[in-house]
């Protein structure tokens, strides 16, 4: 439904960008359970299911582009950034949080 009203709301000749995770392998069950309850995605379809899901709603032209490598550097990287200052990421989320707060303005 969600992938028809966007092409439904396009203008003639207009474009459209996704960006997902696609299902490029079946999943082991912790991974089946942490796409369920942690990511909230009770399903994930493969390159190849997305493209024929658009292609039924009317969308031509498609271009997909499996990017796992570079997204696995990429959250590598963001994970190890994040294990050095994880202190200062907290610290600073809590100060955040009680914005607003009789006792948590923001100095």
């Amino acid at each position: 439904a969600v992938l028809a009203a966007a092409h439904e709301s396009l203008c003639e000749g207009g474009t459209f960008v996704i960006e997902d995770f696609v299902l490029v392998a079946r999943p082991t069950e912790a991974e089946a359970r942490t796409l369920l309850d942690l990511v909230k995605a009770p399903s994930v379809t493969s390159i190849d299911g997305y493209v024929s899901e658009l292609e039924g709603c009317g969308f031509v032209d498609i271009q997909a582009t499996e990017l796992s490598v570079p997204w696995t550097v990429w959250c590598r990287a963001r994970s190890d950034e994040y294990s050095l200052t994880e202190a200062e990421a907290v610290a600073l989320h809590v100060r955040y949080k009680n914005v607003g707060t009789a006792d948590g303005l923001i100095p």
